[in-house]
């Protein structure tokens, strides 16, 4: 049986992947968070949901890529956010 390649769209050239990392949390929830993060930073799931168990705890994780060609949808995307900075009060740089 051939499994299917989550790296080839059916038609389509293999796309080339340039950044991979990978997600991980303890929670349900706090793995869903991480990920959507990365998901607005550009990476794009890799596969699906794991879990890892070190002898004492799990941990969910997540594989996550970006492709070759990417990087311009990705800085399009982030142009279009408002992007806030907190600066602490004791700082002095506010006006």
């Amino acid at each position: 049986m051939r499994r299917n390649n989550p790296n080839r769209l059916q038609g389509e050239q293999m796309k080339k992947i340039v950044e991979y990392t990978t997600a991980q949390d303890n929670d349900p929830r706090g793995l869903d968070k991480r990920v959507t993060n990365l998901i607005e930073m550009g990476y794009q799931p890799f596969g699906g949901p794991y879990s890892a168990f070190n002898g004492r705890s799990v941990t969910r994780c997540q594989a996550l890529v970006k492709y070759d060609g990417d990087e311009e949808a990705t800085a399009a995307s982030i142009s279009k956010k408002t992007v806030r900075t907190v600066v602490p009060a004791d700082t002095g740089l506010h006006e």
